[in-house]
């Protein structure tokens, strides 16, 4: 069972390229060449861990394949250049 914190998963996002946006929850959008993208997903406030359920819903939002995907994203061996790559090839952002 994996299992991330929440303020893992957000600081990682942000050294890749998204940009935090706060309301009742906390929105992160991903930004290519300083342009918004319709990538996004969204961390509560609360609940410090995210397990195998909110990290499910974490890899559909960020459009991730597979779940070995996200936490290749979160614990840092896929960069923010491969994620946008992988996005172009998949059709999810213009290049």
């Amino acid at each position: 069972m994996a299992s991330r914190k929440r303020s893992r998963i957000e600081a990682a996002l942000r050294t890749k390229g998204f940009e935090l946006s706060t309301t009742h929850h906390r929105y992160l959008t991903l930004y290519v060449n300083g342009e918004e993208t319709r990538v996004r997903t969204y961390l509560s406030h609360g609940g410090a861990d995210y397990g195998d359920v909110l990290l499910s819903k974490v890899q559909k939002q960020l459009r991730l394949p597979r779940k070995e995907d996200v936490l290749k994203l979160i614990d840092c061996p896929m960069s923010g250049e491969e994620y946008v790559r992988l996005l172009v090839e998949q059709g999810d952002i213009k290049p």
